[in-house]
């Protein structure tokens, strides 16, 4: 337990930094550096959902858990980062570069939305759901994804429902 708490410390302590560039600097070492972009797609899609716990536990958890709650805070923010064009009147893409880094580039897809609703929906709803809004607001492109993802996932629904009414009409 004590080496997942160092793991997470500095992967902390490197999430950290990179929250802490200019608005240019972290858009360049993000667009450059494709480790970033895997490892936040990787730790949306492999992280517990709803891990922000409550219930007490031992000394050596609590560090561990502290750890955990810091890098889970930190994606976020660098979400949040990611869906912004702009920071200051002085830091801002514009849109078609923006889109072209973005949508392009893969830094969201309606997976990576629907992974960030699901872990942080119930501890950080207003944020997860102003990410969403700029990412939608900042691409049409999103809002027709956003629409084939909701109509694969209701005929699913529908074929599953189907055949639960099928399995039941046995019983």
């Amino acid at each position: 337990m004590e080496e997942l708490a160092h793991y997470l410390r500095c992967v902390g302590r490197d999430l950290e930094y990179l929250a802490s560039l200019r608005f240019a600097e972290f858009w360049g070492l993000v667009s450059k550096t494709p480790e970033i972009p895997r490892f936040l797609d990787e730790f949306l899609q492999h992280v517990r959902k709803h891990t922000e716990a409550t219930e007490p536990v031992q000394s050596s958890e609590q560090e561990l858990r502290g750890a955990m709650n810091r890098v889970l805070r930190l994606v976020l923010q660098l979400f949040f980062r990611l869906s912004l064009t702009i920071e200051s009147d002085d830091e801002y893409f514009g849109l078609p570069f923006y889109q072209k880094m973005v949508y392009d580039g893969w830094v969201f897809d309606m997976a990576k939305l629907i992974d960030l609703a699901a872990v942080y929906g119930r501890s950080n709803g207003p944020v997860v759901s102003r990410i969403i809004r700029n990412v939608f607001d900042n691409d049409s492109r999103f809002v027709q994804d956003f629409k084939e993802t909701v109509d694969i996932l209701l005929n699913l629904l529908r074929s599953r429902f189907k055949e639960f009414k099928k399995v039941q009409a046995i019983l």
